[in-house]
């Protein structure tokens, strides 16, 4: 027989454990393994398997940090089911986006197609149903009387960065979370909607339950999904910092993207690792080491419980989330260039060539943005079920964008040099299933051809690109006719994967408007993720005279292979990509041309600086838990 466990209904349970004071300081984390006291442990043989179904509704808030607090539980509900499969971990969606600009709206209900759209605060946006934000306490209020809350628990806070940790605790147990001055100002109003259990948060004090640090906040959510029999192996990091910027005008920092975490944690039930850190510059090193402090402790404590940390996403743009830059990944001009690299956040072992963690980034032009890409991997399967819906599966319509792959070759430089990356790439697609439109560097000035660009479930670039765009037609880089920014302006595209095997197209310190990045425009039509360069990544990897690979076709190659053949998630395709590229490069006797920067034939045995400089500089842009839907290989074929 099947048992749904109302996983939070037990309230007496609750109760119990919801006694005494824990940690000292407001806002503070203990990230040291050896402070942390014997606990109970994950010992089941089984990780939950997890299923996704959606409400319809979409949530559109006004910019104000802690009404991202207050909606996350709002966001996602999470039950776990017993079947005679074994434990489902279920959990049910209804997305937000963080209102900046009309456009991402737009996207999201062309996409997503919602039953209703709900407003809260001041947003110039038409919705079923409208909430007022004037007041946060009173929010809170309205809220939590609109919740079933069957742990009859209530969350107080006042400090935003220890409400954004305490988030997706609140949205696990479907209880709300209160923005106050004081528990005395609601607790007699919770009390009356059926509250049992006051949880207070950092300088909050009182209640069933203090919980006075973001790490006390860790300590008890993995405790009660331990005892809960449920699973966490997702970790997100944010600088709750940038709350209290001003955002530049079309530059980075940009203020409040943190606010997209609180519901990208309440999804993947994570604990969240925050830091309260001023940001400066793009290259920071004492503030990479504080978030990578914060990151560590939350990972030491997930494993403290018996769970593997699986998956990590830094949630802010590269100012709020310093990339760590590299030295030693080029020769001749590109010997001293440092490299800025996502990696650092990963690697647990020294070695920031391989990965021990799945990780993704969060970004955008501005926060509305980056809740539109949370907000689209957590709609996710509803889109893919209304397109399933409207193009038979059985593969008897053929004009599903889940079909598609576009493949787009650039300059004559890289047809004549690299046909092994092409070769394989398309046979991968066609294996996996696709429908896949090639086109080489000319035939894509094409208007009709560029148009083809839109409608894709793999969107894939090999040859020569910057910052703003894709070189495809030229000899070489230099001389290329681009795709850019400006051809994705005004553009909705649909939940696509944009893949650059390319120079530069994934960076984001140039000296740009945030409208001019190519990474970004792909993101802001409507993309599910982007994976590119954020430096040159040249150099070969076949031995002369034949070339059939350069470095980033070769990681790229491997990338596109574990989603489309092995149906890994973004985050695991990139880690096992590079992990494997590591493994080979390491290994390997090669002749080289190119690799000192002019073209000297030159000897290697195992990994060159160009090998070092292309595991390092491709980030994934995206949720590293989001899976890109692909239909059966069959469907294609027999269809």
């Amino acid at each position: 027989m099947n048992k749904v466990f109302a996983m939070f209904a037990i309230a007496a349970m609750i109760v119990a454990v919801f006694a005494g004071c824990i940690g000292e300081e407001a806002g503070t984390q203990s990230t040291d393994a050896g402070t942390i006291a014997p606990v109970e442990q994950y010992l089941n043989d089984f990780v939950p398997q997890k299923s996704v179904a959606s409400t319809g509704t979409l949530y559109v808030i006004e910019k104000i940090p802690e009404l991202a607090v207050i909606m996350a539980p709002l966001s996602a509900s999470h039950t776990l089911l017993e079947t005679d499969k074994g434990l489902v971990a279920k959990v049910v969606a209804s997305p937000v986006l963080v209102f900046s600009e009309e456009f991402n709206v737009q996207v999201m209900t062309e996409q997503y197609q919602p039953t209703k759209i709900v407003t809260v605060g001041n947003v110039p946006v038409s919705g079923s149903e409208k909430m007022d934000a004037s007041d946060m306490t009173a929010l809170s209020l309205e809220i939590a009387a609109k919740m079933e809350n069957p742990s009859k628990t209530a969350f107080v806070f006042h400090d935003y960065a220890i409400g954004l940790a305490a988030a997706p605790l609140a949205a696990y147990l479907g209880a709300p979370m209160i923005c106050a001055e004081s528990l005395e100002a609601v607790s007699g109003e919770l009390a009356a909607l059926g509250v049992e259990s006051f949880v207070t948060l950092g300088r909050i004090k009182g209640g069933s339950m203090h919980l006075a640090a973001v790490s006390d906040v860790q300590d008890y959510f993995l405790k009660l999904m331990v005892k809960n029999g449920d699973y966490c192996n997702y970790i997100v990091a944010v600088n709750a910092y940038d709350a209290k910027l001003e955002a530049s005008a079309n530059r980075f920092p940009q203020d409040s993207m943190s606010m997209s975490a609180a519901f990208l944690a309440a999804f993947h039930k994570a604990v969240i690792a925050v830091v309260d850190v001023e940001p400066g510059n793009f290259r920071n090193e004492n503030l990479t080491f504080e978030i990578k402090t914060a990151i560590t402790g939350a990972r030491v404590r997930v494993l403290a419980h018996g769970m593997v940390p699986e998956y990590l996403c830094v949630v802010g743009d590269p100012v709020a989330i310093p990339m760590q830059y590299y030295l030693e990944c080029g020769t001749g001009d590109y010997a001293d260039e440092p490299v800025p690299s996502d990696n650092y956040y990963a690697d647990f072992d020294g070695n920031p060539l391989t990965q021990e963690m799945a990780i993704g980034r969060i970004v955008g032009r501005h926060v509305g943005d980056a809740s539109t890409l949370v907000a689209r991997s957590m709609g996710y399967d509803r889109i893919i079920a209304l397109e399933t819906a409207a193009n038979d599966p059985t593969g008897e319509h053929l004009q599903s964008w889940i079909k598609n792959a576009y493949f787009l070759e650039g300059t004559l430089q890289i047809e004549l040099f690299c046909t092994g990356d092409v070769v394989q790439v398309n046979k991968m697609l066609t294996e996996g299933g696709f429908l896949t439109k090639f086109r080489h560097s000319a035939m894509a000035t094409d208007p009709i051809a560029r148009q083809e660009i839109y409608n894709n479930n793999y969107i894939i670039y090999y040859g020569h690109g910057g910052e703003n765009g894709w070189g495809h037609l030229g000899i070489g880089g230099i001389d290329a006719i681009m795709i850019d920014a400006g051809d994705f302006e005004g553009v909705v595209v649909v939940p696509g994967n944009g893949i650059a095997a390319s120079c530069l197209t994934s960076r984001l310190d140039a000296k740009l408007g945030l409208d001019e990045y190519c990474s970004l425009a792909f993101l802001h039509s409507g993309c599910l993720s982007y994976v590119g360069g954020t430096r040159v990544t040249w150099g070969e990897v076949k031995v002369w005279p034949v070339l059939e690979s350069s470095c980033n076709g070769l990681l790229n190659n491997r990338y596109i292979e574990n989603l489309v053949r092995y149906n890994e998630t973004l985050g695991n395709a990139l880690k096992i990509a590079k992990n494997e590229y590591y493994t080979i490069a390491s290994n390997m006797d090669r002749t080289l041309i190119y690799i000192d920067n002019n073209g000297e034939i030159v000897e290697w045995h195992g990994l060159t600086p160009w090998d070092r400089r292309t595991m390092l500089a491709y980030p994934l842009y995206g949720d590293p838990a989001a899976n890109p839907y692909e239909y059966r290989a069959s469907d294609v074929i027999f269809g």
